[in-house]
């Protein structure tokens, strides 16, 4: 009897999902990997382009069904390691990266929706990072970016909705990762002013990267000041929370706690300055501290130009800041 129209395709979709199941998993063997995720490449008309990583995401979550008790093996082997080594082990700040890509999603709850929500909202993302990099290139000159978009997931909620929905890291001179919640309202509004920051930072990394410089944490707490400083001059309305957190006298509290420790190259220590700790510091203070340092410098030499102030060492933008 023949098939009718609706069962011949009931009948291929259960015949392709079984198919997929036996060439992914095998037959009672360890899950192993036979055709390796491509992602979607999307090339910008100044030559820069954006490459969306969540076909990595959507092959672990199909993984795991079957083996979710290994779930922690599969990420590393199919998410962290084979995205670190394809593409970021050459750059700059390779261990940055690694260290981000290295902890594990421990909720995999609404993952596939994260997935779904990049996908969904593709086009506007390759609109959004376009003309982002675009006015960045206002004042400071880099090309040949690439933007590598990933989906959120639950384990970073609070710190994602925090940041109005998306997440930035420098990678190296040419790399800029973005993660994007594309469910929190100001995704939109806040992606460019990220593109910004990393984008300088980028810049940065071009003209001064020194690979047997160790950074301190007044390197650190300058760096994102410039970054956030200079996507505030090319995004002056938009609203970074991280750089308003606290009063002045709960700034100067802070300053008087890690000016005798600037030159501390612990990273643990530099972390707990920059994002806060329960029972020492204020939660994103060392970003506002930063951005005002930075601010304080520009207010006091308006004559110097982005490439000037951008290039500058640490130590000299603490000279000429009202923190000096």
């Amino acid at each position: 009897m023949p098939l009718s129209h609706a069962n011949t395709q009931y009948f291929m979709k259960n015949l392709l999902t079984a198919i997929l199941i036996l060439s992914l998993f095998g037959c009672g063997h360890q899950a192993k990997k036979t055709t390796e995720p491509e992602p979607v490449v999307f090339t910008t008309p100044a030559g820069d382009r954006i490459v969306f990583l969540e076909d990595y995401y959507s092959f672990y979550l199909k993984a795991i069904k079957t083996d979710y008790k290994n779930r922690n093996i599969i990420y590393e082997q199919e998410v962290k390691d084979t995205i670190f080594n394809k593409y970021f082990s050459k750059c700059e700040y390779a261990g940055l990266i690694s260290n981000k890509l290295s902890t594990s999603i421990r909720d995999t709850t609404g993952l596939g929706n994260y997935v779904y929500e990049i996908e969904y909202n593709r086009a506007k993302i390759e609109e959004l990072v376009t003309s982002a990099l675009n006015e960045s290139r206002k004042y400071l000159k880099d090309d040949s970016i690439t933007v590598y978009i990933v989906p959120s997931n639950y384990d970073i909620q609070k710190t994602i909705n925090g940041m109005e929905g998306v997440l930035s890291s420098i990678a190296g001179s040419k790399q800029i990762l973005i993660t994007i919640d594309p469910e929190v309202n100001l995704w939109k509004e806040i992606l460019p002013y990220n593109i910004a920051r990393e984008y300088s930072q980028a810049y940065w990394t071009k003209m001064n990267f020194n690979k047997a410089y160790q950074s301190n944490l007044l390197d650190y707490i300058v760096s994102e000041g410039k970054a956030d400083s200079y996507a505030h001059l090319i995004y002056p309305t938009a609203i970074a929370p991280w750089t308003n957190v606290f009063n002045l006298d709960v700034e100067l509290d802070m300053w008087f706690k890690i000016k005798s420790q600037l030159k501390n190259q612990d990273i643990a220590f530099q972390d707990d300055v920059m994002f806060g700790s329960k029972n020492e510091y204020v939660y994103w203070g060392g970003f506002t501290l930063g951005y005002h340092l930075v601010q304080s410098v520009l207010k006091n030499h308006p004559d110097l130009t982005p490439v000037q102030w951008i290039n500058l060492p640490s130590e000299k933008i603490l000279e000429m800041s009202d923190y000096r």
